[in-house]
């Protein structure tokens, strides 16, 4: 006996057809269970439908590749697809490139992820959407199976209600016949890709600062952008530094460039000396390299314990940099040191602090 003719044993259940060539809802598995199936195995996917409600839509796409091989025509027979009715929409994970053209935009993509999807789908060309006024039936065709019956494309239909619907093979005479229906209705149907897309577009909504501040810190934290900061191998290479610090040097030239002032907060032994030192060589070679190098003036201000830690670090690194200044030289110097001293640091153009945080209280005699 052939698998496909092997007999459907049911203990106790009604006395129904196998639900793989009649389904009704009633017992599992459902219609929601053949359709996923079909759609799945098929390259070409048609659905014809009285009604289908916005949220079954993005839900049943939202895990569907923009650059899917499959194409899906979809057929409404009603224009009255309510924005009011989505209540919960998936979460979806958009490619980078589509992530930062939507957060461009000041859309949340932690809210509007399946209708930024969805939109990119019919972008695509993998949905195309029509609207076909007074359309009642509902046939689904896929590459290997057709179904017709009563089964709207929506949870209720496809789940829950009660429905008749039968699902033939290609191999069988219904097939060609269910699909040439589906072929004649969706050729009558009228263009709807532009007005679906004004419709999801109602749906988005605009990024919270929450979800900005994240997507700053992610950035900085997370993306390789820093190695766009080609000027760092000369320098970098030169060095032993740990990824870490490498890292942190191109998101310290990524704030200098773009706020002019950077503070660098790392814990006790993660090398912070030798990335300030490796900062301030990056920043030295970048002035030389566009020309400024004459008015190049570096002050490091150190307390008095590490300035030798730091003047090590600099001689390690071939550098003769020795224009540092002693945070005591501010507090309890001399007045013409302490003059001294502030005039180093206001013609300084690379002007670099150890132990910032020393300065904090406007109060401090520093």
């Amino acid at each position: 006996m052939a698998p496909d003719d092997q007999m459907q044993l049911n203990f106790g259940g009604p006395n129904l057809p196998p639900t793989d060539e009649v389904s009704l809802n009633v017992v599992r598995p459902k219609t929601w269970h053949w359709i996923k199936e079909d759609f799945a195995n098929s390259e070409f996917f048609t659905i014809i439908t009285g009604y289908s409600s916005l949220e079954f839509l993005l839900h049943f796409f939202h895990k569907e590749p923009v650059d899917t091989i499959r194409n899906t025509r979809l057929l409404i027979g009603h224009e009255d697809i309510r924005i009011d009715q989505v209540k919960h929409m998936p979460r979806v994970d958009l490619s980078q490139e589509m992530r930062d053209f939507w957060l461009d935009q000041h859309i949340s993509i932690e809210h509007c992820g399946a209708v930024l999807h969805m939109i990119a789908l019919i972008e695509a060309g993998k949905i195309n959407v029509r609207i076909l006024s007074g359309l009642h039936a509902k046939l689904y065709v896929g590459d290997s199976h057709a179904m017709l019956g009563s089964s709207n494309f929506s949870w209720n239909g496809l789940k829950t209600q009660k429905e008749a619907n039968i699902r033939v093979k290609n191999t069988q005479t219904k097939y060609a016949q269910i699909k040439q229906v589906a072929d004649y209705y969706f050729e009558q149907g009228l263009d709807y890709n532009d007005k679906f897309i004004e419709l999801l577009k109602a749906l988005l909504k605009n990024v919270t600062w929450q979800e900005a501040l994240a997507r700053s810190a992610a950035l900085l934290i997370e993306g390789d952008w820093w190695k766009r900061y080609t000027e760092m191998e000369a320098t970098l290479r030169e060095f032993n530094l740990w990824p870490t610090q490498e890292q942190a040097i191109g998101r310290a030239l990524y704030v200098l460039d773009n706020h002019g002032s950077v503070l660098v907060a790392d814990p006790t032994g993660s090398g912070k000396t030798r990335l300030g030192m490796a900062l301030h060589l990056t920043l030295m070679h970048r002035l030389w390299a566009s020309g400024r190098g004459r008015r190049v003036n570096g002050v490091l201000l150190s307390p008095p314990r590490v300035a030798d830690n730091w003047q090590g670090e600099y001689l390690q690194a071939n550098s003769d940099f020795s224009n540092i200044v002693s945070h005591g030289t501010l507090s309890s110097g001399s007045k013409d040191a302490k003059e001294e001293a502030l005039l180093r640091i206001r013609n300084a153009n690379v002007f670099m602090i150890d132990e910032a945080h020393n300065f904090i209280n406007k109060q401090t005699n520093r």
